[in-house]
């Protein structure tokens, strides 16, 4: 074999070497940056890991410094359209393609008045200006005017909500943060806090619910013509069983699948490159009947090493929304309301909840470094034991149940309805 070709970045006793301001602490570090001018220190990390586009940056950034130093004229602050573009590039390798195109939609859609403006220039005073004219606008949608085929649906034109103005208040804060400290910004030009929201139930399916659900997705494979998505009883399975996100179960590789240890690992897709939303490698202990299952699958596929699990008609990956419509059709089937396919993730931590699983464990599987996380998010409690938790409650009380006129127990209302009182005739002494 061949002699293993020196790092330009390390010496042989592996310590780092600074080449024109930048060295590395690891091969796969990012690059880090080191200089001086006039006694002051800088130091810190390009967040590259290509050597060309750190050189790039750690240029731009001493020319910067060296003008303040030297009292040259400070270059005034970019446009926000300039700051945007800016963080599109330096974040196209390092951010999923969703952030980037939510980023996009933000500043061209909501903050458009501002985009040729210098972004020092989007006050407090501007954001609140902008808050109110963002909720006084209507939503997506369409109005009902127009000739419409017979196929078309009606679609309800409504206004935006608090919770979106909070989502469209994050990406600019990240932006304008991340012109902050990469120094294009003196700081943060506005201080704003998020609008309070009012949290709406959501959709889970109950451990007893999962099996007919599963029935009526097995149903989408087997019966229906121009399915666009054929693999929806296995991701509903992988989410409903590991308690994977939707991308997790749809980039899932035959790799991850250890048999022998009977884990499967949740890491950056090899064949698509997609990220793991965590940025961590997780194992997950692969239940019995769902290794069962994927070990038929897996012959089904004629036993492959390496690859996805799910391939598309494409030969690529299922994008993202794709088991939108599968969930739908379990939800209609057992009459469930505002199920989504992350409620399969939220099903997974309440049925281990259920079970007595400590909620570091649960955390720790789905992911989360803050448990309580998991236990506000995602496990629901059921209202039937609350209400039980509320009649023991009662009989430890020796509360009896009479009326306000101190009648004599008249018994349980639930098993007697002749003494359910009508509303507006019944009127207490």
């Amino acid at each position: 074999m061949g002699r293993r070709p020196k790092d330009p970045w390390f010496t042989d006793d592996g310590k780092p070497i600074l080449r024109n301001w930048l060295y590395k602490n690891s091969p796969e570090g990012d690059f880090l940056y080191d200089f001086r001018i006039r006694g002051k220190h800088f130091k810190g990390s390009t967040g590259e890991r290509k050597e060309e586009v750190a050189r790039a940056w750690i240029a731009d950034f001493h020319r910067r410094m060296k003008d303040l130093a030297f009292g040259k004229a400070e270059p005034s602050a970019p446009t926000l359209v300039k700051l945007w573009e800016a963080w599109d590039e330096r974040k196209a390798s390092s951010v999923s393609a969703s952030h980037r195109r939510w980023m996009r939609g933000v500043i061209h859609q909501h903050t458009y008045e501002f985009l040729n403006l210098p972004a020092d220039q989007l006050t407090t005073d501007a954001v609140d200006d902008l808050r109110a004219r963002y909720l006084a606008k209507e939503g997506k949608g369409f109005k009902k005017n127009g000739a419409k085929k017979p196929d078309d649906k009606d679609h309800v034109v409504r206004r935006h909500s608090e919770g979106g103005w909070n989502k469209v208040l994050t990406q600019l804060r990240a932006l304008v943060g991340w012109g902050a400290e990469t120094g294009r910004l003196k700081a943060v030009p506005f201080k704003a806090r998020k609008l309070p929201v009012s949290q709406t139930s959501k959709g889970v399916l109950w451990p007893e619910q999962v099996r007919p659900f599963l029935a009526a997705v097995d149903t989408i494979r087997k019966e229906r013509e121009k399915d666009l998505f054929p693999h929806a009883g296995i991701a509903a399975r992988l989410m409903l069983g590991l308690g994977l996100r939707e991308n997790e179960a749809l980039h899932a590789e035959w790799d991850r699948v250890d048999w022998r240890r009977q884990l499967f690992i949740v890491a950056e897709s090899a064949s698509t490159g997609k990220k793991v939303k965590d940025r961590t490698i997780r194992e997950i202990p692969i239940p019995s009947w769902l290794l069962t299952y994927l070990a038929q699958w897996h012959n089904d596929q004629k036993k492959p090493s390496r690859g996805l699990l799910l391939i598309a008609r494409n030969g690529k990956a299922h994008g993202e929304g794709s088991t939108k419509k599968m969930v739908q059709v379990g939800a209609r089937a057992l009459k469930i309301e505002r199920l989504t396919p992350h409620g399969l993730r939220r099903t997974f931590a309440t049925g281990l909840w259920e079970i007595g699983t400590p909620l570091g464990q649960i955390a720790q599987m789905m992911g989360h470094e803050d448990p309580m996380i998991t236990f506000k998010r995602y496990i629901i409690e059921r209202p039937k034991e609350q209400a039980e938790a509320l009649e023991k409650l009662g009989k430890l009380m020796d509360l009896e149940e009479t009326g306000p006129s101190g009648a004599v127990r008249a018994g349980n209302l639930a098993t007697n309805p002749q003494t359910v009182p009508t509303v507006g005739t019944v009127t207490p002494k």
